[in-house]
């Protein structure tokens, strides 16, 4: 690695996916031997140097977040989004770096993988994205706008209809573990998540179990915030908004707070089950 004291920024010059400001997963944290010329001739003749730790880059380096507004067909039994996502850091150069180098079907394909809805088949309408281009990295988010339809995430239940909300913001990770943990967990890159949905209410419905879409589940460390997963649901007329935010600000946990970590993990899993039940008026 590189490293320029004079603005205290980084650069991993053999990986082209990655630009100045960004620092892998894997060195964060760990300690390096910070060197520099002490005489400067025709050869290099001698280094000084010093052992320090390579910083962590917080949960603002890495975000991702979604602006999902959602509409259904009653009739058709049809669920229809309207996507914004704005990915940034580590998350945005895992695609910046390589889909200006897709085809036209790998990217429509890379799209139904991110924003697939539900186990079945997602329709993919409309799409486009900014900022795809590797100069971007580490500078400008990447952006996607997409347009998606699905024809599983509503159910009948006599008058009554069942809207799968939860799984319009794509599938969430889970964490099981039967036996005990023996290892420390590892978090990877400390990053954050932040989706608002907005789902327009039809004519003649109305929403019955607003209190189910609420959620709070947090791990503090020193009466401190680590990790957390929420999200707040409030309907303003015939419009349902959630907020949900979710976020990790340390690298890791001992073995003996995996319980604690898991109950986070698997919140957003649990969000990603909740649904939306609407009443025939």
């Amino acid at each position: 690695m590189f490293y320029f004291p004079e603005i205290d920024q980084y650069l991993t010059p053999e990986d082209n996916s990655f630009r100045l400001g960004l620092i892998p997963t894997e060195f964060q944290g760990e300690y390096g031997v910070f060197m520099k010329p002490l005489v400067y001739d025709e050869s290099l003749k001698t280094l000084g140097y010093e052992i320090r730790k390579i910083p962590y880059q917080g949960g603002d380096i890495n975000f991702d977040s979604l602006y999902i507004n959602v509409t259904i067909e009653p009739e058709n039994n049809i669920l229809k989004t309207d996507t914004k996502r704005v990915m940034y850091g580590d998350f945005a150069r895992r695609y910046q770096s390589f889909i200006q180098f897709l085809d036209e079907v790998k990217r429509k394909e890379l799209v139904e993988s991110l924003f697939g809805m539900g186990k079945d088949h997602t329709d993919v309408l409309e799409m486009n994205y900014l900022n795809s281009s590797p100069e971007n990295i580490g500078l400008n988010p990447i952006i996607w706008n997409v347009k998606l339809q699905s024809k599983s995430l509503i159910e009948e239940a006599g008058n009554d209809l069942l809207v799968k909300i939860g799984e319009t913001i794509g599938q969430q990770s889970e964490l099981y573990q039967e036996s005990s943990r023996k290892l420390p967990i590892y978090v990877s890159a400390m990053h954050n998540y932040y989706r608002k949905i907005t789902f327009t209410i039809p004519d003649g419905y109305k929403v019955a179990n607003l209190n189910d879409l609420n959620m709070h589940v947090e791990m503090k460390t020193d009466e401190k915030t680590s990790c957390i997963f929420t999200s707040v649901a409030s309907l303003d007329n015939n419009v349902l908004t959630i907020i949900s935010k979710e976020y990790y600000l340390e690298p890791g946990y001992p073995a003996s707070r995996y319980n604690e970590f898991r109950d986070v993990i698997n919140a957003a899993a649990d969000f990603n089950k909740k649904t939306v039940l609407l009443q025939k008026i």
